[in-house]
Order: C-alpha cells, then sequence, then structure tokens
C-alpha cells in the first residue's frame, strides 16, 4: 500500500512539473536568457557597423516575436528590431546527435542572413550581424521579455541581427489603397532576389515579406540559399493565401 501511495505521489509530482514546464513555455515563448547567451563558437565573423550597432543597442528593446529561426525584440523608438538566434544548443544535454543537429540548423539559419547581408542588403533592411562569439563586443541591452521582466544582457556569447523594423505584408495591404501596385511592388522584388541567385526554402513567404519605408522587402531571410537556378514561380501556399484574400490582385 505504502508502495502505491509513493508512485501516485510522484506521478502526481512528475503531472504538476509537467504541467508548469508547459505553462512557462507558453507565457514565455520558450524565450530565456540561457537559451541566447551561450551560443557556440562558429566559422562567421560579424557584418556591418559595429560603432553604428552600438549605439541602437543603447536603447531598451522590448520583446515582439518568436519567429522560426529567432526571438525578436523591437527598440524603444519602433525604428529596429533586434532579433536573436534561438537554435543555439543546450550545453547541458550530452548528446552528440542533439548537438550536431541543432548547429547544423543554426548554421542554416544563419547562412540565410548571410546571403540576404551580402547580395540584398537594402532588400532585408540588415544593418548589422553578430556572428563572432570571440571577437570582443564590449556591448550590454537592455531588453524586456514577454513577461514584462527586464534583463541587462551582455552581447559577447549571443548570436543576433539587427534590421530596420519592416510592416508585415498582411498590415500593410490593409490600408492600402492599391492592392495590385503592391503585389506588382512585390514582384519585382521577387525578380531582383532572383538576379542575385537567391532562392527562399520557406513556403510561408506571407510572413516573410513586408515593407520598410514603404519599400518592400524581406523580413526573414534565414532560409535564403544560392540557387543559379530556381523555379519562377511563386510557392503554391502563396498563391493560395494571394487567392484567398485578395482575389481582385494578379500575381
Amino acid at each position: 500500500m505504502q508502495m502505491l501511495i509513493k508512485t501516485i505521489k510522484l506521478s502526481a509530482f512528475l503531472i504538476l512539473f509537467y504541467a508548469i514546464s508547459l505553462f512557462c513555455e507558453k507565457e514565455t515563448a520558450g524565450f530565456s536568457i540561457r537559451r541566447i547567451s551561450a551560443a557556440p563558437t562558429l566559422p562567421f565573423t560579424n557584418q556591418g557597423e559595429t560603432l553604428a550597432t552600438q549605439e541602437i543597442l543603447k536603447q531598451p528593446f522590448h520583446y515582439l516575436a518568436r519567429g522560426g529561426q529567432t526571438f525578436v525584440f523591437v527598440s524603444e523608438d519602433q525604428k529596429y528590431v533586434l532579433k536573436f538566434f534561438k537554435n543555439s544548443p543546450n550545453a547541458f544535454v550530452p548528446l552528440k546527435k542533439y548537438h550536431t543537429k541543432k548547429i547544423g540548423k543554426l548554421m542554416r539559419d544563419i547562412e540565410g542572413y548571410l546571403l540576404a547581408f551580402e547580395r540584398l542588403p537594402e532588400e532585408s533592411g540588415l544593418i548589422f550581424l553578430k556572428l563572432d562569439t570571440e571577437t570582443p563586443f564590449d556591448q550590454t541591452v537592455t531588453i524586456v521579455d514577454k513577461l514584462g521582466i527586464q534583463h541587462e544582457l551582455s552581447l559577447q556569447k549571443t548570436l543576433f541581427v539587427v534590421q530596420k523594423k519592416g510592416e508585415p505584408l498582411n498590415s500593410y495591404l490593409a490600408h492600402s489603397n492599391d492592392v495590385q501596385s503592391v503585389f506588382d511592388a512585390l514582384g519585382h522584388l521577387m525578380e531582383i532576389r532572383r538576379s542575385h541567385a537567391i532562392d527562399d526554402t520557406d513556403s510561408h513567404l506571407a510572413q516573410n515579406l513586408g515593407f520598410i519605408d514603404g519599400r518592400p522587402c524581406f523580413l526573414d531571410p534565414g532560409k535564403f540559399v544560392n540557387a543559379p537556378i530556381q523555379n519562377r514561380e511563386y510557392p503554391e501556399k502563396f498563391v493560395t493565401w494571394v487567392k484567398i484574400n485578395y482575389p481582385e490582385a494578379h500575381l
């Protein structure tokens, strides 16, 4: 009988622990300081102007969203976003296969941003890529997480992107007086991307496009790949999305 009671208590404890873990994951969107502040050393160098970036980072940044590759924070002046790469492996997980998989994913994400920075800096609004955890980067930034908790974060061991803040496509279309001109501008943006031998392997194109200062741009180039030869058609999901939401538009 005592064994049964112990088993029931242990099971109840594990269920409670699991429930609390799920609650915390939901409330924080999976973000934690530990998750972004112990990035591995990778074969990349920082890209962009360090001094200008450090000036931007003097203001607080507030939690905005969780993307496929990054946690996104917006600057207090609403002009910039600070994106922390989220796929660094957890040092406490002693599984080689896990670490290999996570680092491979992290490198693919970074390579997408590198392609955009090198070939399409204006069309992506990218300002700075912090990809090197060894070169001195003497800067801390104030970030406010999803729960409203403020953190002073040293950026030395982090991997991040500073980018101009764009308006998502859906939001931009909602107040546009000429929907067709928006899609015409996006078509021109796609041609520019193709001319630089870049393809986007993310099928959720509508979520990755937006406008910066009235110009179409790529908000999330994390799945860009080098592609000298590529399909000139829009992804099927994007075509379906346009047909459902903007049937009057022509791609």
